[in-house]
C-alpha cells in the first residue's frame, strides 16, 4: 500500500469521443492541487490504450514508462505534478 494518488475514468462506449474525459481529468487534478495540495497525481493504462493516453496528454500528464508498481501487471504510467509557485526576482 502507498500513499500515491490514481485517477482514472471509464465511460460507456456511447459516450466516448465527446471530451468527457478529459474534462473530468482536468477538473480532478485541479481539485487534487488547489484544493487537496496534493504533489502529484498518478494514472495508469494498458500499451496501446492510446484513447486514455490522449486523455492524460490533454489533461497536462506526462509519460514516466511502463511500470508494475501498484499492480501485479505492467501498465503505461503518466503522472501530473502540482505547479510550483512562481518566484520574482
Amino acid at each position: 500500500m502507498t500513499d500515491d494518488v490514481e485517477i482514472g475514468w471509464h465511460f460507456h462506449p456511447h459516450h466516448w469521443g465527446n471530451g468527457y474525459a478529459t474534462e473530468s481529468a482536468r477538473a480532478v487534478l485541479d481539485h487534487a492541487f488547489s484544493d487537496l495540495d496534493l504533489p502529484v497525481v498518478n494514472a495508469i493504462a494498458y500499451e496501446g490504450n492510446d484513447a486514455s493516453f490522449a486523455v492524460m496528454r490533454r489533461s497536462g500528464m506526462t509519460y514516466r514508462g511502463t511500470s508494475d508498481r501498484w499492480y501485479d501487471k505492467s501498465f503505461e504510467w503518466w503522472a501530473a505534478e502540482r505547479a510550483s509557485p512562481a518566484t520574482h526576482p
